[in-house]
């Protein structure tokens, strides 16, 4: 059953026109850490005070075109993207192992206007689900994929997977929270959310109210 109308995924779209997807020279985490950096630089109210090229994300998350990047790089990488941006008005939060409902606390950020959009950590068994990856036999092997989520309902998700585009399947991907949750929990340690929040107290500088 359609639960999610034209009109929103229409929005979506549009939001997401110019987001970057996975080449040979970014993977999913540099990618959806810049989609999340573009989207608050273009808002209307406290934006993020510059736009970054993928090449300045790449840099700043560690990315190495033989080995990617890592968990361990996205903490100091965000925070990295912050001080090059000379801001105060964001900070970076990453939030690791988080045993409640991860669902519940990434639709929350979608839904907050004080936050970016969420990344969320899947695992490898999403690729092969979705796409028909072949996975390696040893599962020791398998690495976790990064989504960002744009959108909630009662039942389903949309998420933005930059892998898509790669093998020419539209990167907006509708599933539902179950399915979610599920390849959450499957993702390797640390399972993790991340995106930027406005710093407490600066936004009463702004007196324009966001409808």
């Amino acid at each position: 059953m359609k639960t999610i109308s034209d009109s929103v995924m229409e929005k979506i779209r549009a939001v997401t026109s110019d987001w970057a997807c996975q080449s040979d020279y970014t993977d999913c985490m540099v990618c959806s850490i810049y989609n999340i950096a573009l989207e608050i630089s273009t808002r209307p109210v406290a934006p993020l005070e510059k736009k970054f090229s993928i090449s300045e994300v790449s840099k700043c998350l560690g990315y190495k075109t033989d080995e990617g990047t890592s968990w361990d790089n996205l903490d100091p990488g965000m925070k990295r993207m912050l001080r090059k941006a000379k801001s105060s008005l964001w900070t970076a939060y990453v939030k690791e192992d988080d045993r409640r409902l991860p669902i519940k606390r990434a639709c929350e950020l979608v839904e907050n206007k004080m936050s970016s959009y969420p990344t969320m950590t899947l695992g490898a068994e999403y690729l092969r689900d979705m796409y028909g990856v072949i996975l390696p036999k040893n599962p020791m092997a398998w690495m976790s994929h990064m989504v960002v989520l744009v959108y909630c309902d009662i039942d389903d998700v949309v998420i933005y997977d930059p892998y898509a585009i790669h093998i020419h399947q539209n990167p907006l991907r509708v599933i539902t929270k179950k399915d979610l949750n599920k390849y959450w929990q499957c993702s390797n340690d640390p399972k993790g959310i991340a995106c930027f929040k406005r710093s407490s107290g600066i936004l009463e500088e702004f007196v324009e109210v966001e409808q």
